[in-house]
């Protein structure tokens, strides 16, 4: 009995502890964008003017949204091996008696299993959420489009929009801060589904580079796509297509980030078929080959 009272009190700690992750994530994003939206990739003199404009307009409502759908999801994926658990505790209490200690041992495995799975979705989403300095490393550019998208499955699959993937092999590493990258992908994604409320698919594709030693991803969905004239301002701050709870941040910030690691974003669209933003980025070189 006391083997079971362990293992209820493992699922009620995990409970708690799954709870008060969420919370510091949803903050944890939320900090991220005011601070990133207030001082990064301006000069230093600008910075209190658009701090008291962003506030002034919108009070971060546009990552609001973002934030809790990423709480939702992560809920979800939680809560799955949750419930594993609590048939595992329920299942060891019933056959307690009849179990050898070999298979005690194969049941606390299966809760240690759980445990692990837990502590991945977490740390998937801490990664890129948690306040840090940039710091750019070498990266498999098809690494962070996969780990971005486990971030955002539940948003995918609420808005019923099918994914394709054309990721080319072998390809160079980038040079990038990763979790900036990823929220510049959950950006584009984003306003993918955005665009496409009754569905649709939206393909995400990596190859080599136009320009010399780059690499591009690419987000094409088959919304409804934006006006020739608008494009020319989808990455300015506070210009938004949205009918409402756009604030006109998003591309602004993600270009931002992007330029800021010797990257750019193109975007081209057709109204009635869809938008494709590419992201292009820098590859990784080794010291001796650096210019």
């Amino acid at each position: 009995m006391a083997a079971t009272s362990m293992v209820a009190s493992i699922q009620t700690i995990l409970a708690y502890a799954a709870v008060v992750g969420l919370i510091f994530i949803g903050l944890s994003i939320l900090t991220i964008a005011e601070r990133r939206k207030a001082s990064v990739y301006l000069g230093a003199g600008d910075n209190d003017r658009l701090l008291r404009r962003i506030r002034a307009h919108a009070n971060f409502a546009e990552y609001v949204p973002l934030a809790l759908i990423l709480i939702a999801g992560v809920a979800h994926e939680i809560n799955n091996p949750l419930n594993n658990i609590s048939m595992i505790a329920e299942t060891y209490e019933d056959m307690y008696e009849k179990l050898s200690p070999e298979q005690r041992m194969e049941f606390m495995g299966k809760v240690e299993s759980e445990t692990v799975r837990i502590k991945g979705i977490v740390k998937n989403l801490l990664d890129f959420a948690k306040p840090k300095e940039p710091e750019r490393i070498s990266a498999d550019i098809n690494e962070v489009v996969n780990k971005t998208l486990k971030l955002v499955q539940n948003m995918l699959n609420v808005s019923d929009i099918e994914v394709g993937l054309n990721l080319a092999e072998e390809l160079p590493l980038v040079y990038v801060d990763v979790p900036q990258i990823q929220q510049v992908f959950v950006n584009l994604i984003t306003n993918a589904i955005q665009a496409m409320p009754d569905g649709g698919k939206l393909n995400i594709s990596t190859r080599l580079g136009k320009e010399p030693d780059t690499i591009e991803t690419g987000f094409l969905d088959s919304g409804k796509g934006i006006p020739q004239e608008f494009l020319a301002h989808v990455f300015d701050p506070f210009f938004s297509t949205k009918e409402e709870g756009g604030m006109g941040l998003g591309l602004w910030v993600s270009y931002g980030i992007v330029k800021s690691q010797g990257g750019n974003i193109l975007v081209e669209s057709k109204v009635g078929t869809g938008t494709i933003f590419t992201v292009q980025l820098p590859v990784y070189k080794e010291k001796g080959e650096i210019e």
